[in-house]
């Protein structure tokens, strides 16, 4: 039997990229363009091999928007800035807390030149895997670009927003709800003073053994019980890689538990901003996708 599949595809992408393309001529003719600088960060690409392809092709579908990429390899530690052409460089990242870590390489870069921009787009080489609700290139490319341009502001923060489970507290704030941080937007005036990773080597080393030895924290003030209750059954129950806890997995499981600690802080960090924060939501349909927007604070 000859499978449809391919066509169906083929054709829902071009009647996408139609639509991308209609309203690019819409945009451009209305409104003065806006700068963006696009964080891709990549340290597997055998286990994401068309990341940066979708990437690009992610900032082609930005109408309005004059893009700088600044891919950085995070395994590529201490490699210096390359520029590739006009609008893109390659450069070293630091893997030592994950993306967190090598996000701040990229976002000294910027620094260093001015930050000339009006937001930055942050983006890890994971954020095409599937999930249950269907989010995928297109659900983000149009995401994006319909709400970005119109809504993002400088002291605006733009991804999908997850609720925490129970009370939640770090470092003593609430933490109700955070952004994850695959793929998320800042504008500029939140960028100027980020500096990442949250959670230093000395906090989580106090507050994780560095080998596994029976017990998952240590009695640490920095979160609560039930936050730490809700990250143990995540990680060993929820999550795509999902494990059960020993000295074998004890290193990755303890990476993610401090990648999600600074995904809790940088909201914490957004919320003494006075940030505006819009959560996306929605599901794909034939144009790429149709999503609300959540308010969750003024700024």
């Amino acid at each position: 039997m000859i499978s449809l599949k391919p066509l169906m595809q083929s054709t829902r992408n071009a009647f996408v990229d139609l639509a991308f393309g209609l309203r690019t001529l819409n945009i451009e003719n209305r409104r003065p363009r806006k700068r963006a600088y696009v964080l891709y960060l990549f340290a597997d690409r055998k286990k994401y091999p068309h990341a940066r392809d979708a990437v690009e092709r992610l900032i082609r579908r930005m109408p309005g928007y004059d893009v700088t990429l600044i891919a950085i390899d995070n395994f590529g530690e201490g490699r210096p800035a390359e520029q590739i052409s006009p609008t893109c460089f390659e450069m070293g990242g630091d893997n030592t807390q994950w993306e967190f870590s090598g996000w701040q390489v990229g976002l000294d870069f910027i620094r260093r030149r001015g930050f000339d921009c009006d937001v930055v787009l942050f983006v890890n080489d994971s954020f095409l895997n599937k999930t249950a609700d269907g989010y995928d290139f297109d659900w983000y490319a149009h995401s994006y670009n319909t709400i970005m341009l119109d809504r993002v502001t400088p002291l605006s923060a733009l991804g999908r927003i997850w609720k925490s489970e129970g009370p939640h507290r770090i470092r003593g704030i609430p933490v109700p709800y955070y952004l994850q941080t695959h793929f998320f937007a800042l504008g500029v005036e939140l960028c100027r003073e980020l500096a990442m990773p949250f959670v230093k080597d000395a906090e989580a080393n106090g507050l994780l053994p560095l080998e596994w030895d029976g017990k998952w924290f240590t009695e640490s003030a920095l979160i609560n019980e039930e936050m730490k209750d809700d990250i143990i059954r995540h990680l060993t129950s929820v999550w795509k890689f999902k494990r059960s806890v020993g000295p074998d997995t004890w290193p990755i499981l303890r990476g993610k538990t401090v990648a999600m600690l600074n995904e809790r802080l940088l909201m914490t960090y957004l919320q003494s901003k006075n940030a505006r924060i819009l959560g996306l939501d929605g599901k794909r349909n034939l144009l790429g996708g149709h999503m609300r927007v959540a308010e969750y604070a003024e700024g």
